[in-house]
C-alpha cells in the first residue's frame, strides 16, 4: 500500500512539472488506474491521494468527477479532509493553548488550494457543505471569567506559604480556535474565538486581623490583579481584528496568520512574565512582617493603655483615702 501511494504522488508531481491540463490523456490513465487498483473504493482513493499535493488532488478528483460522478467525488473529500485534519492535529497545528478546528469547505475547495471553481463542468454544480456560522469574520475574544483556588489560612503568612506552594499565585490561560469556510480558494467566512481565564486566590481575612495586615493583603490582591490583566491585554493585542484580517486569505495563509497570532502571544506572555519578575517587580509580594510589627505594635498600646489605666485608678483611690470622714453619731 504504501508503494503504491508513493507511486501515485510520483506521477503525478510529474504531471504538475510538465504543466499537464485536467484533462490530460496522464491524467485520464492515472484516474482510471486508481479506480481499477482500489475496486472503486472511495477510503482506498482517498489514502493515496492524501500523499499527493494539493494541486495534484484536486486536478485528479476533477476527471474522477466526470467519471464517477459528484456523490462518490463528494465521498472521497470527506475522506480527504478528514485525514488532512488528523494529522494536523497529530502535527501540533492546533496546539499549545489551544486546537485551531477542521475548516468546512466547497467540495473544489476542500481538494486544493489552486483548484478553480470554472474547472467544474457548469451542468453538474457541486452542493456546498453546511455550516454552522454566518459569512464574513465573526470574533469573540473575551471576556474574561474568573475563577479561583481556596486558601485557608489565619493570618498573612500562612497565606504566603500556601500560595509560595503553587506554581502561580495567579494565572491567566486562554485557548483558541478557528472555523472557516472557503469557497475559490479564499476564506470567506471564518470565525475566531479565544477564551480567556483569570486563576486567583480566594481568601477573607478573619475579623480578628488588624487594619494594617487586612490593607496589606488587598494592596497584594490587587497587584496582582493587575499583572494578570497585562497577560489579557496580551491576549487582546494579538488577536483582536485578527478573523478579519484572515477573511478573504487562502487557507493556508489563514492557517498561517492564526497560527502566528498564537505563537506570537505566547512569546510576548513569556518576555512580560521575565519583565515583571512574574509580577514581584510590581508589588506581587506579601509584606508578612507588617502584621507582626503591627501586633507589637497593637500589644504595646495595649500595655500602655492597661498601666494608664491602672495610674488613674490608683490616682482616684489615692483622693479618696485623703478625704476626712464625717463624724460619726453617737
Amino acid at each position: 500500500m504504501r508503494s503504491s501511494r508513493r507511486r501515485v504522488r510520483r506521477e503525478m508531481d510529474d504531471e504538475v512539472e510538465q504543466g499537464s491540463a485536467v484533462d490530460s490523456p496522464a491524467r485520464e490513465s492515472l484516474a482510471a488506474r486508481l479506480i481499477s487498483e482500489t475496486k472503486g473504493s472511495p477510503d482506498v482513493i482517498a489514502d493515496r491521494l492524501g500523499s499527493a499535493d494539493e494541486t495534484s488532488q484536486a486536478r485528479t478528483l476533477q476527471v474522477l468527477q466526470r467519471h464517477q460522478g459528484n456523490a462518490f467525488v463528494e465521498s472521497v473529500v470527506r475522506r480527504l479532509v478528514a485525514g488532512r485534519t488528523t494529522r494536523e492535529i497529530a502535527a501540533g497545528s492546533g496546539g499549545g493553548a489551544g486546537i485551531g478546528r477542521g475548516d468546512t469547505m466547497t467540495l473544489e475547495r476542500d481538494v486544493g488550494d489552486e483548484a478553480l471553481e470554472e474547472d467544474i463542468p457548469a451542468e453538474e454544480p457541486v452542493a456546498e457543505a453546511e455550516v454552522d456560522f454566518p459569512e464574513g469574520a465573526t470574533e469573540t475574544v473575551g471576556p474574561e471569567t474568573s475563577s479561583f483556588y481556596p486558601v485557608a489560612a489565619t493570618s498573612l503568612e500562612d497565606v504566603s506559604n500556601q500560595i509560595s506552594g503553587r506554581d502561580e499565585a495567579g494565572h491567566c490561560g486562554w485557548v483558541e480556535s478557528m472555523d472557516f469556510r472557503q469557497t475559490g480558494g479564499k476564506i470567506t467566512a471564518i470565525v475566531v474565538t479565544v477564551t480567556i481565564d483569570v486563576e486567583m486566590p480566594s481568601w477573607t481575612p478573619p475579623p480578628s486581623m488588624l487594619p494594617k495586615a487586612k490593607a496589606e493583603w488587598d494592596r497584594w490582591y490587587a497587584a496582582l490583579l493587575a499583572h494578570e490583566a497585562g497577560h489579557v491585554k496580551l491576549v487582546h493585542d494579538h488577536f483582536d481584528g485578527l478573523a478579519s484580517e484572515i477573511l478573504g486569505k487562502s487557507p493556508r495563509k489563514g492557517r498561517n496568520l492564526f497560527n502566528n497570532a498564537k505563537a506570537a502571544l505566547s512569546k510576548a506572555s513569556k518576555a512580560y512574565d521575565k519583565k515583571s519578575g512574574h509580577g514581584t517587580k510590581a508589588g506581587t509580594i506579601i509584606d508578612t512582617g507588617i502584621e507582626s510589627r503591627e501586633i507589637d505594635e497593637k500589644k504595646k498600646e495595649d500595655e500602655a493603655k492597661k498601666k494608664q489605666e491602672e495610674a488613674e485608678k490608683g490616682g482616684k483611690k489615692a483622693e479618696v483615702e485623703g478625704v476626712p470622714q464625717a463624724d460619726l453619731p453617737a
